[in-house]
């Protein structure tokens, strides 16, 4: 079971906070592309049950939580990991690559020192303002999720609208009762937020498997029940609507959702595809 320590400075220094002596040269590094922005602190640690790694958790250094990176430490690299996407720059985002559902991380092998610290100082200088008026909020089991969830509420107060909801006419091949992100009943729609696990292993290519077979069935029984079905791409979210104003998002999903209900189409997949491929 993974360990973890709370920082102090005072004891000893950042580089000592490490999970295996072999980490050391690796840590040094970070430490030092951290000096270069002097608003971020490591708070907490991480360490490794056999010690194979070490992850830092990083903040400003005024206020903590909500973390905004982690650093993951090994002998002969680390990764960056950021947790709010909606502040990572496009060109970023686009050639990082998925270390869960919510974050996305890039490997210090294949930039610069000059090109991380421009990338961390983007982030920092993105975040900065919502994080000190307290609009960063934590992840959660999909933040994609939660943020298409908020604007529908917004958008459509008035109807009946089921949030994660599992259905009896909605059988797994397990016999199991599947679940819809969102399902607005009043106009036959429903919306599945297609994360990262739908394309790539995150969890392993057995269940990535399972998922295609689960997502192939929901379309073809939301078909019979003539149930239209919107598919709305992760990275499409991240990388286009959520960078929008409030109204502009408001506006853009509310176009996206009249146009598909007045198509003679039931389904409808919303993504960029050049952003299905994993860099």
């Amino acid at each position: 079971m993974a360990k973890h320590e709370r920082v102090d400075f005072n004891k000893k220094s950042i580089i000592k906070y490490i999970s295996n002596e072999n980490q050391t040269n690796t840590a040094k590094i970070c430490k030092e592309l951290l000096d270069k922005n002097e608003e971020l602190k490591v708070w907490e640690t991480q360490y490794s049950d056999i010690g194979s790694y070490t992850c830092w958790y990083v903040s400003f250094n005024s206020k903590e939580m909500p973390w905004i990176l982690n650093i993951t430490i090994y002998k002969k690299n680390f990764e960056i990991e950021f947790r709010h996407l909606k502040y990572l720059d496009k060109n970023t985002y686009n050639n990082s690559t998925w270390q869960n559902i919510n974050w996305k991380k890039i490997s210090y092998k294949k930039y610069t020192d000059k090109q991380i610290i421009n990338i961390l100082t983007k982030y920092v200088n993105e975040i900065r303002e919502d994080f000190f008026n307290n609009k960063v909020k934590q992840g959660g089991t999909s933040f994609a999720e939660q943020f298409i969830a908020d604007i529908i509420r917004n958008l459509y107060k008035k109807e009946d609208i089921d949030y994660g909801q599992r259905y009896p006419w909605l059988k797994s091949q397990k016999n199991r009762n599947l679940q819809l992100d969102i399902f607005i009943k009043s106009m036959n729609l429903a919306i599945e937020i297609q994360g990262p696990q739908h394309y790539f292993p995150i969890w392993g290519k057995k269940s990535l498997l399972d998922l295609v077979k689960t997502d192939k069935l929901k379309k073809k029984k939301c078909k019979n029940r003539s149930i239209k079905l919107l598919w709305m791409d992760v990275n499409r979210i991240y990388t286009e609507l959520i960078r929008l104003s409030e109204k502009q998002q408001q506006r853009e999903l509310k176009v996206l959702i009249n146009d598909f209900k007045n198509s003679n189409n039931y389904f409808l997949h919303w993504r960029n595809i050049t952003d299905v491929k994993q860099k």
